[in-house]
């Protein structure tokens, strides 16, 4: 599994959430309908577009190799310790997570999307911030969820 952070959205909700949901990037029909793994997107979608800072939503995805075959179960459980390790304190109702499963490319793949923005009290929220100690948390997520679910290390 290796886990990748787009770029911060400064747009509203429809254009992430179409992507999740909808067709792909190019436009075409996906040839695996994706699958609301958890979450609102009514609630997502509401907090990006009422979020009057700049940097609206982050959104990225956990992909695993194609021989990688985790079970509903274990996607679960990655994104509860995915919310555990970058948004402690921070529950469903203080910032909600679409996590939608995309398969069309052979390998699975969860991508996740939310307000950069704490609905409890309206300031701006980013568990993703630039520099090192970001870095090396994110590749200390990625190599734990690896060995836990015996997968290489990417």
């Amino acid at each position: 599994m290796l886990m990748k952070i787009f770029k911060t959205g400064t747009g509203g909700a429809s254009g992430p959430i179409n992507y999740l949901l909808g067709n792909n990037a190019d436009g075409n029909e996906r040839s695996i309908k994706p699958k609301v793994l958890s979450g609102s997107k009514e609630a997502v979608a509401m907090l990006i577009d009422q979020n009057p800072h700049k940097n609206k939503y982050c959104s990225g995805v956990l992909a695993f190799r194609d021989y990688e075959k985790p079970t509903a179960t274990q996607l679960h459980q990655i994104t509860e310790d995915f919310r555990n390790t970058f948004m402690p304190n921070m529950n469903e109702n203080r910032c909600p997570v679409l996590w939608v499963v995309h398969q069309e490319k052979g390998n699975t793949e969860i991508h996740f999307v939310f307000a950069k923005m704490d609905s409890l009290t309206g300031k701006s929220f980013n568990p993703f911030p630039p520099g090192q100690n970001n870095l090396a948390l994110k590749t200390s997520f990625t190599q734990l969820q690896n060995d836990k679910l015996g997968f290489k290390q990417v």
